[in-house]
């Protein structure tokens, strides 16, 4: 596997982790949702946009030639 798609994988994974562990501490208000609010959208939904794009790019990585 090319240093690229080890990159990919590595990334998205930590993005995916991230964004979970940020939705499970805002859902129990450990996290205030208010700081991730952008452009007026919902600070959950950019959360969950970080463990989408995540998933994105480990699916990515692991993509067979």
């Amino acid at each position: 596997r090319s240093a690229l798609r080890k990159s990919l994988v590595a990334c998205g994974s930590i993005c995916t982790v991230s964004g979970l562990l940020l939705l499970m501490g805002a859902a129990v208000d450990l996290i205030p949702v208010s700081a991730f609010q952008l452009g007026g959208e919902s600070g959950y939904r950019v959360i969950g946009a970080i463990a989408v794009l995540g998933c994105i790019m480990a699916a990515l990585g692991y993509l067979d030639e």
